[in-house]
């Protein structure tokens, strides 16, 4: 949907992620803002 955003609150220590796809011919721009203890970010494609 366009425009549209969401939060990923996690309910519990582990790996969490997300998952986005782009179904229109246009280019999109993801900012992926953080906050917490985290080890590291992988963006996996």
């Amino acid at each position: 949907a366009p425009g549209a955003e969401g939060v990923l609150e996690a309910g519990f220590d582990g790996n969490h992620g997300w998952f986005c796809r782009n179904r229109g011919k246009a280019d999109v721009t993801i900012t992926l803002r953080t906050n917490g203890d985290y080890a590291e970010i992988k963006c996996m494609m």
